[in-house]
């Protein structure tokens, strides 16, 4: 177990957050410190913005939010390799698939959490794992952070949040008003069968088709319990849909 005042040493809240170019990590906890250049291993206070071709963008500046939850959320963090935890605060950076963590809601030092399969992530009720190898490029990578729905022995699901950055466009009509830059959420389903991840699509014409048997009940199934896949179901009705498939 990794204790809350390592965590309060390794932030070094009795000093502003600046560069430490002689920093060495001594614990499997500090070593998750992303290697992003920009954050260049530096603890922030202000990290509500994203980069884009080089360029600083405000979250405050773009329609839609970048994260999945603006506020940070009591999680723990478990190193599947070492067993070590470590309870700490977080938010998830939908557009560039990262955690922020935090000592505490009140501060404000902020640390960028390496992406990395090392470590599952329990976060505001949710559970998250790192995928190295997906059946699809996401965002120009074929990795990435997945929020678990489900998972058994047999069969697990899980969803790949991402964004696309539309930027804004300045209008010469005076009678227009110019369009602010947004970000358009994106999902992508996977279902693991005997550790082979296939991408399954949320429709009901084509949802059973990713499952490699029992396809026929799997597509009566749908028909019966008139699965619709609409943007507020589609978790529930593929959760649905796979719990069912433990069954058969």
């Amino acid at each position: 177990m990794i204790s809350t005042s390592s965590f309060a040493q390794l932030l070094n809240f009795n000093e502003a957050p600046t560069p430490i170019p002689m920093w060495k990590p001594t614990s499997e906890w500090e070593k998750t410190i992303s290697k992003n250049d920009d954050f260049n291993n530096n603890v922030k206070n202000n990290t509500n913005y994203f980069i884009r071709d080089g360029k600083k963008i405000r979250n405050v500046d773009v329609i839609g939010d970048m994260y999945l939850s603006p506020d940070f959320h009591k999680a723990r963090i478990i190193d599947k390799v070492s067993g070590e935890v470590i309870n700490v605060y977080l938010r998830y950076r939908i557009f560039d698939d990262t955690f922020e963590a935090r000592k505490s809601t009140d501060d404000e030092a902020t640390l960028f959490l390496e992406r990395s399969n090392q470590y599952d992530i329990k976060y505001n009720n949710l559970h998250f794992v790192f995928i190295n190898k997906l059946p699809v490029f996401i965002n120009e990578a074929n990795n990435g952070y997945v929020l678990v729905l489900s998972e058994n022995e047999k069969i697990s699901l899980c969803k790949r949040l991402s964004q696309k950055y539309i930027p804004g466009q300045k209008t010469n009509s005076p009678m227009e008003s110019d369009k602010k830059a947004r970000l358009i959420n994106k999902e992508n389903y996977f279902i693991n069968i005997n550790n082979i991840l296939i991408e399954v699509e949320p429709d009901k014409r084509n949802a059973y088709k990713a499952f490699p048997n029992h396809q026929k009940e799997l597509k009566q199934f749908i028909k019966d319990h008139k699965l619709k896949f609409k943007e507020s179901s589609k978790d529930e009705d593929l959760i649905k849909l796979v719990s069912y498939y433990k069954k058969l």
